[in-house]
C-alpha cells in the first residue's frame, strides 16, 4: 500500500532525486501501455511483499518464489537481485524460522526459470542460460566488445 502512494506522490521528483533512477511515473506509465518491465517491476513487488509479509506455509513460499521467476523471465537483470535475495532467505533465519527442507520447498517456485534454458537449448540448438540480447549489435550503441 505504501509503494502504491509512493508511485502516486512521486514523492521522488518532489526531492528532485530523479537522477537517482528513482522515477516510479515512468513505470507506472510503461505498466499502462503494457510493456514487460512495468510488470517485471510489479511481479518483484509483488514477491518482495509476501517475503517481508513472512513467508509461514509452503504456499505462500512457493507463490513468493513463482513472482520472482515470472519477473526474472521478463527482465533477466533482476537474477542477480532474486538470487542474492534467494541465499538470504535460504542461509539465514532472515524471513522465515522454518528449516532447510521447508525452505528449499519455497525455491521451487523459482523452478519455472529452468524451462527458459530447455528452450533455448531445443528451438536454438546451443545452450543459453537466459539470453543473449546484449550481444546483438543492434541492441545497443556501443556492442560489449567495444
Amino acid at each position: 500500500m505504501i509503494i502504491c502512494l509512493i508511485m502516486e506522490v512521486d514523492i521522488f521528483e518532489l526531492l528532485k532525486l530523479n537522477f537517482l533512477g528513482l522515477n516510479f511515473a515512468l513505470h507506472e506509465q510503461s505498466l499502462l501501455i503494457l510493456y514487460g518491465e512495468g510488470f517485471a517491476y510489479l511481479f518483484l513487488t509483488l514477491g518482495l511483499l509476501l517475503l517481508v509479509g513472512g513467508i509461514k506455509s509452503w504456499k505462500v513460499g512457493i507463490t513468493c518464489f513463482s513472482l520472482f521467476s515470472i519477473a526474472i523471465s521478463i527482465r533477466p537483470n533482476l537474477l542477480v537481485f532474486v538470487g542474492i535475495l534467494s541465499a538470504v532467505y535460504f542461509f539465514l533465519p532472515v524471513f522465515s524460522n522454518q528449516n532447510k527442507k521447508n525452505k528449499f520447498i519455497d525455491l521451487l517456485g523459482l523452478s519455472p526459470l529452468l524451462l527458459i534454458p530447455v528452450h533455448n537449448l531445443y528451438f536454438g540448438h546451443k545452450f543459453v542460460l537466459l539470453t543473449t540480447a546484449s550481444t546483438i549489435a543492434e541492441n545497443m550503441p556501443l556492442t560489449p566488445k567495444m
